[in-house]
């Protein structure tokens, strides 16, 4: 017999979700700025964005930089923040001329391209 919570617990958990969500964009956009005043330089050149990544990384790490995780906060919560982290100081670095790339990143455009007829719904036919 359904007594309706089974919508209850779903909205719940939706909620929390997206609070969990702002939650974590408002910590990314925090930790982008804390971390583009730590790097002072970079290398000129990199092979990928992938690489820029892992140079920021190395970085943060060499200078024990502290991501201000809560206790509790899910391994699959820091990797997600940390790479994201990362990938939009990489990616503000490289449009403001910081350093450049072998292989420049993807357009939306292109991705859009590349990865829409993969992921076709039944319905867009």
């Amino acid at each position: 017999m359904r007594d309706g919570t089974e919508y209850l617990n779903g909205t719940f958990f939706y909620i929390v979700g997206i609070c969990n969500m702002l939650i974590c964009v408002g910590m990314v956009n925090h930790l982008v700025i804390k971390v583009e005043a730590l790097i002072d330089r970079y290398p000129r050149r990199f092979p990928s964005m992938e690489e820029a990544k892992a140079f920021i990384k190395r970085y943060c790490d060499s200078k024990g930089f502290d991501y201000g995780f809560r206790v509790g906060t899910s391994v699959h919560m820091k990797l997600h923040v940390t790479d994201r982290v990362h990938f939009l100081v990489a990616l503000h670095a490289f449009h403001n001329g910081e350093f450049h790339l072998n292989i420049p990143p993807a357009g939306p455009g292109e991705l859009r391209r590349t990865y829409a007829p993969a992921v076709s719904c039944p319905h867009d036919a």
